[in-house]
């Protein structure tokens, strides 16, 4: 947002709607890193 001084309640407040779910995500949460084997990679590549 970048009126940080208005509030959820107030901005939904003044377009007539109501806030249905809110989910909140902490850095990070649900990013899986995928762990690969770079040598095994480049060894792939060079056979083909």
């Amino acid at each position: 947002m970048i009126d940080d001084s208005l509030t959820i309640e107030k901005l939904l407040s003044t377009q007539n709607s109501q806030l249905l779910d809110a989910v909140r995500y902490t850095v990070g949460e649900g990013i899986e890193k995928v762990v690969t084997d770079f040598a095994a990679e480049v060894a792939q590549q060079m056979n083909k």
